[in-house]
């Protein structure tokens, strides 16, 4: 009586190794460029929350205005309280906690603020209405946060003057 032996044939190995071999070509490349994902990460979450602080101006009827501190790597949302004349943090939707994000650290490590110029200052401000200022008027220009990962590769959001349209740039 014959007894089988189990076990691989050369060809299964070779199979296996081909089938190897493709997942590496293509995990390695998107493993290895992490960085970018973080910087694309980043660049959502920050057009995502300069339309929510524009959207919360609209829906609240109450300027808002987001304020980036490239040197903390960081930015805060905050609405105009009429009644005090004082500037306040929202609050996060997610979190229920004040409206403020800090990068280079957690999911954003290695990423953070290169600059935030809405006609020469670091924060812009939105009216009910969803347009664009500073705390020197209207935005005359377009506004742009850039945001930098620490292979060099930048991307930025520009807040358009008039319309407040927020657009990432790649």
């Amino acid at each position: 009586m014959l007894e089988s032996k189990k076990g691989f044939t050369f060809i299964e190995l070779i199979i296996v190794l081909i089938v190897v071999a493709i997942l590496a070509v293509v995990a390695v490349p998107r493993i290895m460029d992490i960085g970018g994902m973080r910087l694309d990460t980043a660049m959502d979450k920050v057009a995502a929350d300069i339309k929510y602080g524009r959207e919360f101006a609209m829906n609240h009827n109450q300027r808002t205005r987001i304020t980036f501190d490239a040197g903390a790597e960081s930015y805060r949302i905050d609405a105009f309280n009429t009644q005090t004349s004082a500037w306040d943090f929202i609050q996060d939707p997610t979190t229920r906690a004040d409206f403020q994000v800090f990068l280079d650290q957690g999911s954003y490590v290695g990423v953070g603020i290169e600059s935030a110029l809405f006609d020469g200052l670091s924060a812009v401000e939105f009216n009910s209405y969803g347009a664009p200022f500073t705390s020197g008027g209207a935005l005359a220009a377009a506004g742009i946060v850039t945001i930098s990962n620490i292979a060099g590769d930048q991307s930025s959001v520009n807040v358009a003057p008039v319309t407040g349209r927020i657009e990432i740039v790649r």
